[in-house]
């Protein structure tokens, strides 16, 4: 199924990549603060569809030429693959569903490209850093993590609303049950046949339960986030 053999994390190559991550999210910052006299958010939202489309299409085409194929990169049970249909969503519906979508283009985009840089389980523990599906996967995740800041430093993203982000997550942890059961993938990584880093030991100590704690602890996160930062925007606005 793989063409490499996989090398270990954090390995210079690993390294290099959040190193890089870190220089591009943070120098992106001063752009996006520029940005804020003007809403841009449909150029950005176009450019962001047809960058995660076109990475994730060139991704497969690879794959198809190299026999490299792996269900989980090309289909949006994931909640970073997900992006392929909420940036169109978000493009063509501009006001009320824009505006749900929006919690999970912020939240989902920083947390999703943050995780898979940390923890890139889906291409490094079987690929090396220089293979092209290791290099669009790679740049996938920087757009939905670019996306997320542009949003936050333009001053298009206001205000959190936890109902969306749930709705979302609890749809696609639906999904991705069904599609692992369906054909024995991963998504989500709520299959309990598989024993992926970092959540081994999850699973070690809960076996099967470990999905349903997974599950809740994608959707308390959401809860979590809504009640941090209502009581953050309530204490700021009594000072």
């Amino acid at each position: 199924m793989y063409l490499e053999t996989a090398f270990s994390l954090y390995s210079p190559g690993h390294i290099l990549m959040m190193a890089l991550t870190a220089v591009l999210l943070g120098g992106s910052v001063p752009v996006f603060l520029l940005m804020r006299k003007k809403d841009r958010t449909t150029l950005v939202l176009s450019l962001a569809a047809a960058a995660t489309i076109g990475l994730t299409g060139a991704a497969l085409i690879y794959s198809v030429a190299t026999g490299l194929y792996n269900l989980e990169w090309y289909l949006p049970f994931h909640i970073c693959n997900a992006f392929m249909l909420v940036y169109p969503l978000a493009l063509i519906f501009k006001k009320r569903l824009r505006a749900l979508l929006s919690d999970y283009i912020v939240f989902a985009g920083i947390g999703g490209c943050l995780l898979e840089i940390v923890f890139p389980i889906n291409t490094l523990v079987y690929l090396s850093a220089a293979n092209p599906v290791t290099i669009l996967v790679y740049a996938y995740h920087l757009v939905i993590g670019l996306v997320a800041f542009c949003f936050i430093f333009s001053g298009q993203y206001k205000q959190f609303r936890c109902y969306s982000l749930v709705g979302i997550l609890s749809a696609l942890i639906i999904g991705a049950t069904v599609m692992n059961q369906l054909c024995d993938t991963n998504f989500l990584f709520l299959n309990p046949g598989y024993r992926i880093f970092p959540l081994t030991a999850i699973y070690d100590l809960l076996g099967f339960y470990a999905v349903y704690l997974i599950a809740a602890a994608l959707l308390a996160t959401a809860v979590g986030l809504h009640i941090f930062i209502d009581k953050t925007l309530t204490r700021s606005i009594k000072r």
